[in-house]
């Protein structure tokens, strides 16, 4: 367990740091605060895969998604994380919730 928080604290803060980056780059800087935490529906699933010659990591799970509304909205146009034009990072709505 202690391992799959470690990797999870890692993928939180790589994640944070590229939604940050695209808010500026869209002009959303006064709105990129942003929170992940995995849902306790399931547990996320470690799943590898090769792009050219690189090894690429990536978790398929249920987070929850807490930001503006500008925010979440491009992080789901764009995807989350790196290699989005490859198609990694893409987002699933489960439930849009109000808070």
């Amino acid at each position: 367990m202690h391992i799959l928080i470690r990797l999870l604290y890692a993928l939180y803060h790589l994640t944070c740091a590229n939604a940050v980056r695209k808010a500026k780059r869209f002009g959303l800087c006064s709105k990129i605060d942003l929170s992940i935490s995995l849902s306790k529906k399931r547990k996320p699933i470690k799943q590898l895969s090769r792009f050219g010659g690189t090894i690429i990591e990536g978790w398929f799970g249920d987070f929850l998604l807490h930001g503006a509304p500008e925010l979440l909205d491009l992080l789901y146009q764009t995807g989350l994380g790196a290699k989005n034009s490859e198609g990694y990072g893409m987002i699933d709505l489960l439930d849009r919730q109000s808070e």
